[in-house]
C-alpha cells in the first residue's frame, strides 16, 4: 500500500509537460450586460433544479409546424457546474403535443438518487380527438437515460379528466411519488384534488386515483410535504379556507378532520400565485399574505400530529407589522438551526403604485420573530418596481435573496437582477447587491437555486425579439463573495492554488493522463473523478501538493458506463471541475 501512495507521489510531481486536449472552457459570462443564452428558440415555460454537481432545466418551445399557440414540447437538459450542457442537444421528453406547463406548475422534481421527474400536460388521450388533456411523468437519469417508459407514464390510471391543473409531486421514503393536483368531472365546474402514486418503477399503484372532494364546494390548488414514515401532508384551499390533511401510504385520511391552516381573509386569487409551502421538522410550515384593506404577510406550521406548532393557532402568526401592504411571502428552512427564513414585498399604495421594497423576517419554529417587529429591510423603499424574488440558504448560514427590480420609471421592459446576500444575525454580507443582470429587457419568471458552491439564477428574457411576447432562458451563476462568470463556481474559485488541467486524450476509452499546474503549494491536495450523480469513481490521489507541474494516470475501472464524469482537484473547500467524456 505505501509503495503504491509513493509512486502516485513521484508521478504527481513529474515534470515532465506536454500540451494535450484543453479542458472545455464554461459557458458562465463575467459581464452582467451579456449573462449566458441556456435556449436560443422561443420559450414558453421553464423550471431548473439542483442535481449531483449541476442542476437540470426542463422548458417548453413552441412545437415544430404547429398552428396552435398552446402548442409546445417540453425539453430537458443537464448542465455542469461551468455552466456547459451536459448532452450535446437536449432532449424532446413528449412526443406527443403538449400544452404550456403554466397549468402544471411544478414540471421538475429531482428524486433522491439525483434523476429528473419531468411532467408534461399532453393531448394524448382519445389520439387528441378530443382537445383534452392528461398529465404524464417522464423520468430520466443525469446521463440523459429515460428510466421510466420513454413514452412517459400517464398519471390517470386510464381515466379522462373534463379539466386537470395545478400538479405537484413529492418522494417518499420507499421512492415511490405522490401526484396532486386539481381536476373536474366534465360538465361540472366544481373541483376537487386526484391524488396518485407510482413506484420508483414507474407502476401506477392506486388504479385512477385517490381524490379529495367535497359536494358543492372547491377543493384545489395542492401543496405537498413528505411527513416521513411514507405518509404525507396536502395542504389545499376548501372554498375561500386553507387547510391541511395528513395521508398514510394507501392515500387514506390520517387524522379525523384535517386542520384550518387560517381564519383570516385570503387573496381571492388562485393560491399557487401567494401561497409558499416547505417542509419543516416533522410538518409543514406554510406562508402568505392576507387581510382587508392593506395585506399583511403571515406564517403557520402544522405539526406532523395536527396541531398549530405556533400559539396565534388559525390567527396566524404576523411576520410584519409595518402598515404597508405585503404580497406574496417566499420561504427557506435553516434545518441546522431550527428556524425559518422568510421575505416579502412591501409597498404604500393600495393600487400598487409608488415605493417598493423587499423585507424579510428570521422566524423560530416556535413561532417567535427573532428580528425587528417590522422586518429587515434587505432591498430599500424605492420607485424601482420589483417583480419576482427568491430565497434559499447559503454557506455559513447566510441568506440568499436575488431578485428582479424595474427601472425607475417604473418601465416594465427595462429591468434588472439583483442579489444581496445576509448573515443570520441580518447583517449585510457585502458592501453592496451583486449586479447579475443589467440588460435593458423585459424579464419574467425568475428562478434562482443553489447549487454546490455557487448560484443559478435563470429567467425568461425578451432581449432577443422585437415582440416583447417570446422569450429565451438566460441564466447567471453567482458565489458568495457576489461575483459572477467563470472564475466562479466555488466559494472563492482555487485563490490558493491555480489550476490549469488537461486530460489526453479526451474522450477517454481504457487510459488517460492528467496534467494540472498548481502555482502555489498546498498542504493537502485530492484528485477525484466523480459521476454526474455526484457519486465518486476514482480516488487518483491524496496528499501535499508542491507549486509545479503534476502528472497523473487514470485508468477506466472495469465495468464503467460510458458517459460524461467530472474530474473533481481540491485543496480544502476550493474546488476545480474538469469535464471527462468516456467512450
Amino acid at each position: 500500500m505505501k509503495k503504491t501512495i509513493d509512486m502516485k507521489k513521484t508521478i504527481a510531481s513529474s515534470c515532465l509537460f506536454m500540451i494535450g486536449v484543453i479542458a472545455v472552457h464554461g459557458q458562465w459570462c463575467a459581464d452582467p450586460s451579456q449573462n449566458t443564452r441556456l435556449v436560443e428558440p422561443a420559450v414558453r415555460g421553464y423550471e431548473i433544479s439542483s442535481a449531483g454537481n449541476g442542476w437540470f432545466l426542463a422548458y417548453d418551445s413552441p412545437a415544430a409546424g404547429s398552428s396552435a399557440q398552446d402548442s409546445v414540447n417540453p425539453h430537458l437538459q443537464y448542465y455542469l457546474p461551468d455552466g456547459d450542457p451536459a448532452w450535446e442537444s437536449p432532449i424532446e421528453i413528449a412526443r406527443h403535443r403538449s400544452l404550456p406547463t403554466g397549468f402544471v406548475h411544478q414540471r421538475l422534481l429531482v428524486d433522491k438518487e439525483g434523476n429528473a421527474l419531468v411532467i408534461a400536460q399532453d393531448l394524448r388521450a382519445d389520439g387528441g380527438i378530443s382537445g383534452k388533456t392528461v398529465y404524464a411523468a417522464y423520468r430520466v437519469s443525469p446521463e440523459g437515460v429515460h428510466l421510466w417508459n420513454p413514452e412517459g407514464v400517464e398519471l390517470h390510471g386510464g381515466h379522462l379528466p373534463g379539466f386537470c391543473a395545478a400538479l405537484r409531486m413529492i418522494q417518499l421514503e420507499d421512492g415511490s411519488f405522490i401526484f396532486a393536483w386539481v381536476e373536474s368531472e366534465e360538465g361540472e365546474n366544481i373541483d376537487f384534488i386526484r391524488m396518485q402514486r407510482v413506484s420508483a418503477q414507474g407502476e401506477i399503484l392506486w388504479g385512477t386515483g385517490k381524490t379529495l372532494r367535497e359536494d358543492g364546494v372547491m377543493v384545489s390548488y395542492p401543496a405537498l410535504v413528505s411527513a416521513g414514515n411514507n405518509e404525507y401532508l396536502l395542504a389545499y384551499t376548501r372554498g375561500s379556507d386553507l387547510f391541511v390533511q395528513k395521508f398514510d401510504f394507501d392515500g387514506n385520511a390520517v387524522w379525523p378532520e384535517p386542520t384550518q391552516v387560517f381564519s383570516g381573509t385570503l387573496p381571492n386569487v388562485p393560491a399557487h400565485t401567494f401561497l409558499d409551502a416547505r417542509k419543516a421538522g416533522d410538518g409543514i410550515l406554510l406562508a402568505f399574505h392576507a387581510g382587508n384593506g392593506p395585506t399583511y404577510p403571515y406564517c403557520a406550521y402544522i405539526r406532523s400530529d395536527g396541531s398549530h406548532a405556533f400559539g396565534e393557532g388559525d390567527a396566524g402568526l404576523r411576520l410584519g407589522y409595518s402598515e404597508r401592504n405585503a404580497t406574496n411571502v417566499k420561504l427557506c428552512i435553516d434545518t441546522s438551526a431550527g428556524v425559518a427564513y422568510a421575505v416579502w414585498r412591501e409597498y404604500h399604495s393600495q393600487d400598487m403604485l409608488g415605493y417598493y421594497g423587499l423585507v424579510a423576517q428570521k422566524i423560530s419554529l416556535d413561532g417567535e420573530l427573532l428580528w425587528n417587529p417590522e422586518g429587515l429591510e434587505i432591498v430599500p423603499l424605492s420607485t424601482c418596481g420589483i417583480d419576482d424574488w427568491q430565497i434559499s440558504m447559503g454557506p455559513k448560514n447566510t441568506v440568499m435573496v436575488v431578485y428582479n427590480q424595474w427601472a425607475e420609471n417604473g418601465d416594465f421592459d427595462d429591468q434588472r437582477i439583483l442579489a444581496v446576500l445576509f448573515t443570520p444575525e441580518g447583517e449585510p454580507a457585502w458592501e453592496a447587491h451583486a449586479l447579475v443582470s443589467s440588460c435593458s429587457s423585459k424579464k419574467t419568471r425568475l428562478q434562482a437555486i443553489r447549487s454546490g458552491d455557487q448560484w443559478i439564477a435563470a429567467w425568461q428574457d425578451c432581449r432577443d425579439f422585437d415582440d416583447n411576447i417570446r422569450s429565451n432562458i438566460y441564466a447567471q451563476n453567482l458565489d458568495a463573495s457576489g461575483s459572477i462568470g467563470p472564475e466562479t463556481g466555488t466559494e472563492s474559485g482555487m485563490s490558493q492554488m491555480s489550476v490549469h488541467p488537461s486530460i489526453v486524450p479526451n474522450p477517454v476509452s481504457g487510459h488517460c493522463k492528467i496534467r494540472f499546474v498548481s502555482e502555489t503549494g498546498v498542504d493537502c491536495l485530492r484528485v477525484d473523478v466523480y459521476s454526474l450523480r455526484g457519486a465518486l469513481v476514482s480516488s487518483l490521489y491524496e496528499g501535499p501538493c508542491r507549486a509545479g507541474l503534476h502528472v497523473l494516470e487514470w485508468n477506466r475501472p472495469d465495468g464503467l458506463p460510458a458517459g460524461m464524469y467530472i474530474l473533481r482537484i481540491s485543496a480544502g473547500h476550493k474546488i476545480s471541475d474538469t469535464k471527462i467524456l468516456v467512450l
